[in-house]
């Protein structure tokens, strides 16, 4: 049995090994080669995950676009939709503004509420087709123009596709001037 010395190191002697020109030639370039690919390696990662995410995104665009193709197929009032959401919103705009005051005893109050709004002839065409309302044209200043005059309230909620809640907020409203007059706007 043998006894380790007291410095607690064993008790064998390891051999050295014995390094060369050669040998530390070919350590140097093995470092500057590790040492090139190190400062390579984030581009190539960047390159690999972009190559990864090609093939995502145009199976995810071909998707996109066959979804578009299926809702436009079911959808055959694409821009009469629009052109109701758009008129929908000027309503409600146009509700929420304070009436302007009266300049005279004499001053007729408007009756007709206009709401403009510039479409495309096809979004004209779609919303007439979808809500079955009554269109008139005419020319002005060179311009295709399109009436379409609701005859009442209940139309107007029904053609415009008005919510309860958002007939509620544009149905009636109370505004107070800067003077302390009281104006309501009934629809």
């Amino acid at each position: 049995m043998e006894l380790a010395p007291a410095s607690g190191a064993p008790s064998r002697k390891r051999a050295r090994r014995v390094v060369t020109v050669v040998d530390m030639a070919s350590l140097q370039r093995d470092v500057a080669q590790l040492s090139a690919w190190r400062n390579q390696l984030p581009q190539m990662q960047a390159k690999i995950s972009s190559l990864e995410e090609e093939p995502l995104a145009a199976r995810s665009s071909v998707n996109g676009l066959h979804a578009l193709q299926v809702a436009v197929q079911q959808d055959e009032f694409v821009l009469g939709k629009a052109l109701q959401v758009s008129l929908r919103s000027r309503l409600v705009e146009k509700k929420r503004a304070c009436p302007p005051v009266r300049r005279s005893v004499a001053h007729n109050t408007q009756t007709t509420r206009v709401v403009e709004v510039e479409a495309v002839l096809r979004a004209v065409v779609q919303f007439v087709a979808m809500t079955e309302v009554v269109c008139t044209g005419y020319h002005k200043r060179g311009l295709g123009v399109r009436t379409i005059a609701l005859p009442d309230r209940v139309s107007l909620y029904r053609d415009l596709g008005l919510t309860p809640s958002v007939i509620h907020a544009v149905q009636s409203r109370v505004f107070q001037r800067r003077n302390g007059f009281k104006t309501a706007r009934i629809l």
